[in-house]
């Protein structure tokens, strides 16, 4: 379906329209379906980015957390000695 378009007939008249036809519906705001999804896909597909280097950061700092946690056991215990 095209966005912004409502009836069957509309639809195959746009779709078989000629290349000049459709930049003239861009101009009013109406485009092929596949193309508003490829721009959601796409902006999703950066979200799940941004997501994925969140996790690898929190991760790495839940790391290092851990390792300074071994570091203060271990130089506690050392002291205690």
């Amino acid at each position: 379906m095209v966005r912004g378009v409502k009836s069957k007939s509309a639809v195959n008249t746009i779709l078989s329209a000629p290349i000049e036809s459709m930049q003239l519906l861009r101009e009013f705001g109406i485009r092929p379906a596949e193309e508003v999804e490829m721009e959601r896909l796409t902006e999703a597909g950066k979200t799940l980015k941004i997501l994925e280097i969140d996790l690898h950061e929190a991760s790495n700092a839940e790391k290092e957390e851990e390792e300074e946690e071994k570091e203060r056991h271990q130089s506690t215990g050392s002291n205690m000695m």
